[in-house]
């Protein structure tokens, strides 16, 4: 992808595939339901995991894997596929804080949030709708807007 014109076939391809499958019947048009559960510290950073007990996002998971990486690897052909390092991420989080850097002291910082961690309750949230982000580099998860080119699928209400 050596030109911006190169770039925006790969992206069009790419949001072409994506757009095919939220159209399937198979793919989730209920109102998603995540578990927000207590903040992890890694080496890294500090962020949240979420369960998906409805089980939507492991549905649009084996829909991206089974039909979306297939249709854009036979458009782009397998080596330019490869070379895009495609994959479906295997957790659902946010990061909380990502250290710059070198790591803070990692039991003086759980110490510190000792309290957030005990009395931590699951919250449950709710969403009628997925951003799909391709990201040029790492973290980049924001909304929609042209130089990011990701997109947005609404959930509820669709016409299929």
């Amino acid at each position: 992808m050596k030109t911006p014109s190169e770039r925006e076939n790969v992206l069009t391809i790419w949001k072409t595939s994506f757009e095919k499958i939220s159209k399937m019947n198979e793919f989730p048009s209920t109102i998603l339901e995540l578990l927000m559960l207590p903040p992890t510290i890694s080496n890294n950073a500090i962020f949240f995991t979420y369960e998906n007990p409805t089980g939507e996002i492991n549905q649009i998971r084996s829909l991206i894997e089974k039909y979306v990486f297939p249709e854009v690897k036979s458009q782009l052909g397998e080596t330019l596929f490869n070379q895009l390092e495609a994959r479906i991420p295997t957790i659902i989080h946010s990061t909380f804080a990502r250290y710059k850097g070198r790591s803070p002291n990692e039991k003086k910082l759980r110490d510190q949030l000792t309290n957030l961690f005990t009395t931590w309750e699951p919250i449950t949230f709710h969403s009628n709708s997925i951003s799909l982000a391709i990201e040029y580099l790492p973290y980049m998860h924001i909304p929609y807007d042209e130089t990011t080119r990701s997109f947005e699928i609404i959930l509820e209400n669709q016409n299929k």
